[in-house]
Parts: C-alpha cells; structure tokens; sequence
C-alpha cells in the first residue's frame, strides 16, 4: 500500500522542473554579422529547399529539385527562385546547409565520390560558383 501511495506521490508531482526558466534568446543577436544567408551586398537569399521532408535522403538525391536554392532582392520584391547546381546534374549530390560570407558558399553535401557528408566550398566568380573541398 505504502509503494502504491509513493508510486502515486511521484506520478501527480510531475518530472518538470519548475524552477528552470529557459531565457528568451535572439537569434539575430547572436549570429556574426559575416555570417548570413542573405547576402545583404548583393540581396541574395540561398537556401534549401526539398518537396518533402519525409521521403528519405536516398530517395530525394535522385529528385533533381532537392538542394540549394537562391532568389534576388530586386526593389522590394524577391525573384524566382534558381537551382543553384555545385556538381553536374548527371552526377549523385545532395547539398544543404548553406551558409554564406562575402563571395564564399560552404555547404555540406552527400555526393558520389565521397562516404557520408562532407563540407565543400565554393566561390562566386564570374557569375557562377566554383568548386572547392574543405579538408
């Protein structure tokens, strides 16, 4: 009887500590301003993009649509957004994870050639990116 009665105690009491306040953070705050994925020098907004989330990785490689995206600020209006194709479209890559600073894309990609997820970078000349590795 005793065990039911603390079994009881301890289910009503809850598992939340009701002390711990979580603090109201500012995500802007707190990202360097170097760091961005809009670019406000050239009002260039990348970003990932898939149809569905729920179908697996394996699957979405093969979808020619998953992957990174950007659209341009013209005015006060944001343009249609472009593929932004890093590998030759008959080789397997799957970026994501974008992030830009100045003229430099890093991004992490599942790509043919590689095991698992890999960072790369890229670089904005002559009005396209060109490839590079971290290492």
């Amino acid at each position: 009887m005793l065990l039911l009665i603390l079994l009881l105690v301890i289910l009503t009491s809850g598992c939340q500590d009701q002390n711990n306040v979580f603090p109201t953070v500012e995500r802007d705050e707190n990202i360097p301003a170097v760091i961005s994925k809009r670019n406000p020098e050239t009002e260039k907004l990348h970003f990932f993009f898939t149809p569905d989330v729920s179908v697996p990785p394996e699957e979405t490689l093969l979808d020619q649509v998953s992957g990174i995206w950007v659209s341009r600020k013209s005015g006060d209006m944001w343009g249609k957004p472009q593929r932004v194709w890093l590998q030759k479209p008959d080789v397997l890559a799957l970026d994501g994870a974008v992030t830009i600073q100045g003229n430099e894309m890093w991004f992490a990609s599942a790509r043919e050639g590689y095991v698992g997820v890999s960072m790369f970078t890229a670089e904005w000349m002559d009005d396209r990116y060109t490839m590079g590795i971290c290492g």
